[in-house]
């Protein structure tokens, strides 16, 4: 039945290929051949106006971060929020001090919210949130 849904729209993957190619260029390490082809996978899925409906599993430490960012980031040109969700404090603080890391660079705000400081305005000019399963909407000003 999700497969039959239709959003309002698909990202426009095509018109931001080489921005998405100088950011995976600047990376501080090369992506795997797997990772290449789960971006490949996952902005092809973008494309559509289906809903994507899809899992990236691997062991930790495997990359899947990454190609999130990837996919974070193509959202970013298109102009919309992306919140990134982690299971616990301690990696809702790693994944913010990466993503922070990497999306600094291309003027991309990056905020934190965990239990601890859910009343900092999760949206606004940041392009993202990056936090804690907390039970709190997100919504972009």
């Amino acid at each position: 039945e999700e497969q039959n849904s239709k959003v309002d729209y698909a990202l426009e993957v095509d018109k931001y290929n080489d921005k998405i190619q100088e950011f995976i260029k600047d990376l501080p390490f090369e992506l795997t051949s797997d990772q290449i082809k789960a971006i490949d996978d996952i902005t092809t899925d973008l494309k559509k106006i289906h809903p994507m409906n899809r899992l990236l599993e691997g062991d930790v430490g495997s990359g899947k971060t990454v190609v999130a960012i990837v996919a974070i980031y193509l959202n970013y040109l298109n102009g919309y929020h992306s919140i990134l969700m982690a299971p616990t404090e301690i990696l809702a603080n790693q994944h913010f001090v990466v993503l922070n890391g990497l999306l600094a660079k291309k003027g991309i705000k990056v905020n934190l919210i965990t239990g601890k400081n859910k009343k900092i305005k999760p949206a606004g000019t940041a392009g993202l949130c990056c936090g804690q399963y907390v039970s709190q909407q997100i919504t972009s000003a």
